[in-house]
């Protein structure tokens, strides 16, 4: 139970900072409000309403695409700009985050900044190297890559009062796809594996870039290091793509509950690796519809 002493809804971007400087005991932005819930009665004094300040949209600013950290899932997963061969992790990601009115209701910097394991958008801005615009109060806004938000939780990399306002993701290069997978009981379940891919190919279908990210199996998302050098020069056939399923298989460490044990959970990690990979390839080609 949260015991609320006020709810201010602020319409400009320096009050809503000034209110929340004094951290999260003091005061919690509120976007969707999904994750009330999950406070537990730790409390907080008050509620401050974030979605007047103009912090949503998707907008081109020239290299770089920015979207509102207040942009619900539900408009991403619509948004012509991310039907982009290149950026599709992220609408992907967005349009299985849960049923249509709680799309409707999530915001991406909640998505993100209230990260539970199984959130969908976190490994796909990563596979996308994503930058957030961080906002505080009397200081500079500053950018952090998504990635490195990930350290931690990202709530404990933030300082106390900072708000994620906006994401930057860059444009992405000429025949370059990206994809997310996820596996749950049903589409729109929490996922049990998921995986986000970027590639980019050169003339004869090679691979000359890639990033993988694996989700839902560890505590936090997790790059998986040496993916871009083993798949660099290759065609990603169906060997090498077993390679990498069976590496990723040995070295996952999956957080397990009663929904799947860890040895199902490193061999659904594989799967979901590799199905990211195709899609990501299949896009870069310019082909339609699942890989």
């Amino acid at each position: 139970m949260v015991n609320l002493e006020r709810f201010e809804v602020p319409d400009r971007l320096e009050e809503a900072l000034r209110l929340l400087a004094g951290g999260r005991e003091a005061a919690r932005a509120l976007a969707g409000g999904t994750s009330l819930i999950f406070f537990r009665g730790k409390g907080t004094a008050a509620l401050v309403d974030i979605t007047r300040l103009g912090l949503d949209g998707v907008t081109d600013e020239g290299d770089v695409w920015g979207v509102g950290a207040c942009e619900r899932l539900q408009r991403l997963a619509d948004a012509p700009a991310l039907a982009a061969p290149g950026l599709r992790a992220l609408s992907e990601a967005a349009a299985v985050a849960g049923p249509r009115p709680v799309r409707n209701a999530v915001t991406l910097g909640g998505n993100v900044v209230g990260y539970k394991r199984w959130s969908d958008t976190p490994a796909a801005l990563i596979a996308l190297s994503a930058r957030a615009e961080v906002a505080a109060a009397d200081q500079a806004p500053r950018e952090i890559p998504v990635r490195a938000l990930f350290t931690k939780h990202p709530q404990t990399v933030l300082a106390q009062g900072e708000l994620v306002t906006r994401f930057r993701i860059p444009k992405p290069a000429e025949r370059s796809g990206s994809a997310y997978v996820k596996f749950a009981r049903t589409r729109i379940d929490y996922a049990l594996a998921s995986a986000a891919a970027r590639v980019t190919l050169d003339e004869a279908g090679a691979c000359t870039d890639a990033l993988l990210v694996l989700g839902a199996v560890e505590r936090l998302p997790r790059v998986v290091t040496w993916a871009g050098e083993t798949l660099q020069g290759t065609p990603l056939s169906d060997h090498t793509l077993a390679d990498v399923a069976g590496r990723i298989r040995e070295e996952t460490q999956p957080v397990t509950d009663m929904r799947a044990s860890a040895d199902y959970l490193a061999e659904l990690a594989g799967v979901v690796a590799t199905d990211a990979l195709r899609r990501a390839v299949a896009h870069a080609r310019g082909e339609q519809g699942h890989a």
